[in-house]
């Protein structure tokens, strides 16, 4: 076998490749991927977060109307169904509203009269023993701990993502004899379990 010897004459050198540069392209196009990866799940952790779930919110507003003349009224020739509590007068078309854990706005709806509410009239279709009001607040994110709902004119109530996250998010609304139990105006109600 014959040896080389080095030589500095370029021509006796052994011949370079393109193989470095493409070497350094491909490092470098790989390294852009995982930068978009990277910044793309970061996004979606900010947005989303882990565990993210848009819910329907399902409303449901029960209470006994206060016991006088004007209580309990429908008025249908005008369109309103509204019930007068011990705190609050209620009435369907009244806002709801959502808040965040951070005060952002997650959603509004109106109230609606419910089938029940309907149901209990009397034989004029004025008066009313029960009153029952529904909203929906369409694709909520329930993965927080804490929120606050806002209906009608009554003061915002704290809510959980757990609570938020029921079939069915049921309120009460104070009437006389909860008045005298120290009830909140407005509360979720909690099912016993027994």
């Amino acid at each position: 076998m014959t040896h080389i010897p080095y030589s500095p004459d370029p021509y006796m050198q052994p011949k370079k490749t393109n193989r470095t540069v493409w070497i350094v392209v491909g490092t470098a196009a790989a390294a852009v991927v995982a930068t978009f990866a990277v910044v793309l799940a970061i996004g979606w952790f900010l947005v989303d977060g882990p565990g993210a779930s848009a819910d329907n919110v399902d409303i449901e507003i029960l209470g006994t109307p206060e016991g006088r003349a004007d209580t309990g009224i429908i008025n249908r020739h005008a369109g309103i169904e509204r019930c007068e509590f011990w705190d609050e007068q209620m009435a369907a078309g009244d806002r709801v509203s959502l808040m965040g854990p951070d005060g952002n706005l997650l959603g509004v709806t109106e109230l609606r009269a419910s089938d029940s509410f309907r149901s209990s009239l009397d034989d004029q279709g004025t008066m009313t023993a029960f009153c029952g009001f529904e909203a929906t607040i369409p694709d909520v994110d329930t993965t927080a701990a804490a929120y606050t709902l806002q209906i009608g004119r009554y003061e915002a109530v704290p809510v959980s993502g757990e609570e938020l996250r029921r079939d069915l998010l049921v309120f009460h609304v104070r009437g006389t004899f909860d008045v005298l139990a120290n009830a909140e105006p407005i509360e979720v109600y909690t099912p016993e379990e027994g």
